[in-house]
């Protein structure tokens, strides 16, 4: 297996036709790893692994992606504001994704939990008094519900739709005390998160080209998965998720040693969630 050191960042793509896996365009700045298992044989061997499960339900996450992501043929377009194949969406193509997810890891050694996120994003307060309303991140099914109940949560969260604007910090903090709370059967678990956004993050640019972060608690959420081992994989479901490397959706992956995967292909979304699975080790 190659891998690629240093900060550069590997993409795990392998056409995979039972799930509808493709590769997705190359970018300069991103190296491209073919030789990458993404199979249900190479999955059947994952763990012991804790995985929390962070979907974006965002208004934005109900536009379409460009894909037919249902297969059906039909693809899906904005037209007098609502898109003609709700399957076609970003929301859509995330909920196909960790579908396939779980489908592929039946009997792997993985614990899920399923948590969606969405909402304003508030005014900066101390970190430590901050209240996430429940509005903005639910945890829809705790650490070792079924399968058959996770996929029954994607469902309503598909019913649901979208809503206000993506509060990382939420999904953050949400994710990581499911993790905290469960009880770890073994010590040698580990505790990952699979963190999908169709957006780059709340960030101000300055005129010089610098980021300026609109919401500093994000840097107090990825401290506190760091003191508890909880490592960050987070994925950028868009065309222009090339540039999202040091938007909050990136930094969030390196600060905890984590992995960033561009996922311009929206079919390219359930390999990219195996191979997190599949290599939790940092590449940073």
């Amino acid at each position: 297996m190659r891998r690629f050191p240093g900060s550069v960042f590997r993409l795990f793509l392998l056409v995979l036709p039972v799930l509808g896996c493709q590769s997705a365009p190359q970018s300069p700045d991103f190296a491209i790893d073919e030789e990458v298992e993404c199979s249900r044989e190479a999955l059947a061997r994952v763990g012991p692994l804790d995985v929390a499960m962070v979907i974006d339900t965002s208004m934005s996450t109900l536009k379409p992606t460009g894909s037919d992501i249902d297969g059906d043929g039909v693809l899906g377009v904005l037209r007098e504001g609502v898109v003609t194949d709700r399957d076609d969406t970003r929301l859509g193509a995330q909920v196909a994704g960790l579908r396939a997810l779980l489908s592929a890891v039946d009997g792997a050694d993985v614990r899920f939990a399923l948590i969606t996120y969405s909402g304003a994003i508030r005014a900066p307060i101390h970190p430590y008094s901050r209240v996430v309303k429940a509005d903005h991140a639910r945890l829809r099914a705790p650490l070792g519900s079924p399968p058959e109940v996770i996929e029954a949560e994607l469902e309503a969260a598909f019913a649901r739709g979208g809503a206000g604007t993506s509060d990382f910090y939420a999904g953050m903090h949400r994710a990581s005390r499911a993790l905290i709370e469960a009880k770890p059967t073994t010590e040698s678990r580990r505790r990952l998160v699979l963190f999908i956004s169709d957006s780059g993050g709340p960030v101000i640019r300055q005129p010089d080209g610098t980021v300026q972060w609109s919401d500093p608690h994000l840097e107090f959420a990825m401290h506190h998965a760091r003191e508890h081992g909880i490592t960050f994989n987070t994925f950028g479901l868009s065309a222009e998720s090339g540039r999202w490397r040091f938007d909050p959706l990136g930094r969030i992956a390196i600060a905890t040693g984590g992995t960033y995967h561009m996922v311009e292909d929206p079919h390219a979304l359930y390999c990219h969630l195996a191979n997190a699975l599949l290599f939790p080790d940092a590449l940073f």
